[in-house]
């Protein structure tokens, strides 16, 4: 099918000069001047920003470099500007580095007379300097605990003056921020074994061959996980995050995947040592792998709290979520059935017997499919039980903006069955909030005294506690007047 494509580049901001083990980046702005739109997102006309390198002959040295994806669909007349991941090539040396768009299973756009977007870059050798970790795991994913930990590690290391590389299979945000992604490159298990049997070495294989530390996070399994098998030199770190028992999960695709985690967690095995962030996890990790006890160590989740200060609430929020007057039980985290969201709105229904006036508020992912079926779920019991109207979910919220919500609360409620640690217990508790939290897996060490238990999967339990603390406070005063008293008051 003919296709009428053109387009213009432009380019402020690009490295003229890159070492040979760095990832650049180019800022490039694209106009649409065809007649097609340029799809982000057309599974039959899916179009994505790549790359090429010619040597200072003009001879092609990479022809098919790796794709940055559209920032959205570029409608005839319109622009868009990307930050492209730019892997160098192999070699010092002068080269041209060619942005150009490419329709997937259709042309690049030189290819169809267009010109690309040309650059001189020197690449230099890379002088190595610093001792180098390379971290491994599945994914980035802005506001997840495992991904916080992935880059709190990173800025450590790098503070401490190591080179660091971070690669994962593939990234789910966009916004990473600048310095991560500055060591971040997605690498596929199966390109990864190829390169190194065939001695043709890019980035990614590179930084994990020369590597002096290996660091493997371990939240599910995940193929490039197997790679801690092949290293032959350095030491290796398992970070082991711990994996939902499978009977505890409602969704029967990726189900799999916490069966396969438990299998193959003997992957332990390859390590010189194992971290895990809780008691609760060394004997979980020991029971799926048999590792020996003495190469485990217990590090708790480095939990920043500058930002998680009691504070008052905020009276925008509580205009918002029309909140004066109300007490806020809060809950933090995935929809998942392990966490059993619909305990908690069975025990908000029998808190309202004595508080009528409490509301659930649960912060988190409510629309991708395993966990939107949870929090319809929830809705529905909710319904039955009278209390719909009191359950406020708020979908994902930034972690940054988390300290306002906390502080939005009265109690922190969790009703989860399965928790390695749980960062938000901590935040919650750095907020100056009570606690309530299920006696199972992890939860009563990460608790400790400052905070109340009950038996899992008991709601009246977890409502007796509740109404414990209830008791001793006061629900939300008005300051001004909230939008519904406003409106009533304009009328007369």
């Amino acid at each position: 099918m003919q296709r009428d494509y053109n387009v213009r580049y432009r380019s402020e901001r690009h490295s003229r000069e890159i070492a040979t083990d760095e990832v650049a980046f180019v800022e490039c702005t694209i106009t649409n001047l065809g007649q097609d739109a340029l799809s982000h997102s057309s599974p039959t006309k899916l179009v994505n920003a790549a790359y090429r390198w010619r040597d200072a002959q003009g001879r092609l040295v990479v022809g098919d470099g790796q794709r940055t994806p559209l920032p959205e669909t570029i409608a005839p007349g319109a622009s868009a500007t990307i930050d492209m991941q730019i892997e160098p090539p192999l070699y010092p040396g002068s080269y041209t580095l060619e942005i150009d768009l490419v329709a997937e299973q259709y042309a690049w756009f030189a290819d169809l007379g267009i010109a690309p977007l040309q650059l001189p870059v020197h690449i230099t050798q890379a002088q190595r300097t610093k001792p180098h970790v390379c971290i491994i795991n599945t994914n980035l994913v802005l506001n997840d605990a495992v991904a916080n930990n992935v880059m709190d590690q990173v800025r450590f290391f790098r503070s401490q003056g190591y080179q660091v590389s971070l690669l994962v299979e593939w990234v789910a945000d966009r916004g990473i921020p600048s310095d991560i992604r500055q060591v971040l490159m997605p690498i596929r298990y199966s390109r990864l074994r190829e390169e190194i049997e065939t001695g043709e070495h890019h980035w990614a294989t590179r930084q994990f061959l020369n590597a002096d530390i290996y660091i493997f996070h371990y939240p599910v399994y995940y193929e490039l996980a197997e790679a801690i098998s092949t290293i032959q030199h350095g030491t290796i770190i398992f970070d082991y995050h711990g994996i939902t028992p499978p009977e505890f999960w409602n969704d029967p695709e990726t189900l799999p995947l916490l069966i396969r985690g438990q299998e193959r967690a003997v992957l332990a095995n390859y390590a010189d040592y194992a971290i895990v962030h809780s008691e609760y996890m060394r004997s979980e990790l020991q029971q799926h792998s048999g590792i020996a006890s003495a190469k485990v160590r217990v590090l708790p989740y480095v939990v920043p709290l500058e930002h998680f200060v009691p504070q008052p609430p905020e009276t925008a929020l509580l205009d918002t979520y029309d909140l004066h007057g109300m007490f806020v039980l809060l809950y933090i985290g995935r929809m998942a059935g392990n966490k059993r969201i619909n305990d908690l709105v069975r025990m908000l229904a029998n808190v309202q017997r004595t508080y009528p006036n409490t509301v659930l508020m649960l912060i988190g992912n409510n629309t991708t499919s395993v966990y939107k079926a949870c929090a319809d779920e929830a809705l529905q019991i909710a319904e039955e039980l009278g209390c719909r109207d009191s359950v406020i979910f708020t979908g994902a919220i930034a972690h940054d903006q988390l300290p306002r919500f906390y502080n939005l609360a009265h109690v922190y409620v969790t009703s989860s069955l399965h928790e390695g640690f749980c960062v938000p217990v901590i935040e919650a508790m750095s907020c100056g909030k009570p606690v309530v939290a299920t006696d199972t897996t992890a939860l009563p060490s990460t608790v400790g005294n400052a905070g109340l238990l009950f038996p899992a999967r008991d709601a009246a339990a977890m409502a007796t506690q509740v109404l414990r603390l209830l008791t001793t406070l006061q629900p939300h005063q008005a300051s001004a007047l909230s939008p519904a008293n406003r409106a009533e008051k304009e009328l007369v």
